[in-house]
């Protein structure tokens, strides 16, 4: 027999089962958490465990990516530098051998641009994955969270993040720096 306590219990499973059905547009039939035997309020919860892990699993990436960007521009030009410097007595160097190390320079200085560019693009998909996540938890949407306003900025919903994103540009003008201050020496001493 049920108490009062019991049917209150069982009202506020109800509420809750029906507010994240709202909140996340799942449906009972046609879910592919429904033929695993899961619903109602354990559908909610596996896709919130599905959406956690996605937004974990890019951020991983993303900072992946950006530690790759920085050893690839720190390499590049710290080889640079060492052949510029310790690998070739340059006082002794004809003109040949100084625009052949300059071309060099060059030819490292465009791998390394060139791989820092691919990166940078991969970064912005993994980042416009982690928008449609943050869009999926209603972070973007007002009164989700906070009362009258969003918990996340309007303008962080549609941002570009190549503009944004600092790691490949100074990444970038590491090496583009070491290129210029390196040819420069390399010619003149």
């Amino acid at each position: 027999m049920k108490t009062a306590q019991d049917t209150d219990e069982d009202g506020r499973h109800q509420a809750i089962q029906t507010e994240l059905t709202a909140q996340i547009g799942m449906t009972k039939r046609g879910s592919r958490y429904g033929e695993l035997g899961v619903t109602g309020i354990d559908e909610g919860i596996a896709r919130q465990d599905v959406v956690l892990n996605v937004r974990s699993t890019n951020a991983a990436y993303i900072m992946y990516w950006h530690k790759m960007c920085l050893e690839i521009s720190v390499l590049m030009s710290s080889g640079m530098i060492a052949v510029g410097t310790f690998g070739l007595d340059k006082s002794s160097a004809t003109i040949s051998v100084r625009i052949a190390l300059v071309v060099g320079f060059l030819l490292a200085s465009a791998a390394a641009a060139w791989l820092i560019l691919k990166i940078s693009a991969v970064v912005q998909e993994h980042r416009a994955i982690l928008v449609r996540v943050d869009k999926f938890d209603r972070l973007f949407a007002k009164d989700a969270y906070l009362k009258g306003e969003s918990l996340y900025p309007e303008s962080w919903e549609s941002f570009d993040a190549v503009r944004m994103d600092i790691v490949p540009k100074w990444s970038m003008f590491l090496v583009i720096a070491t290129f210029i201050i390196m040819s420069v020496i390399s010619m003149v001493r």
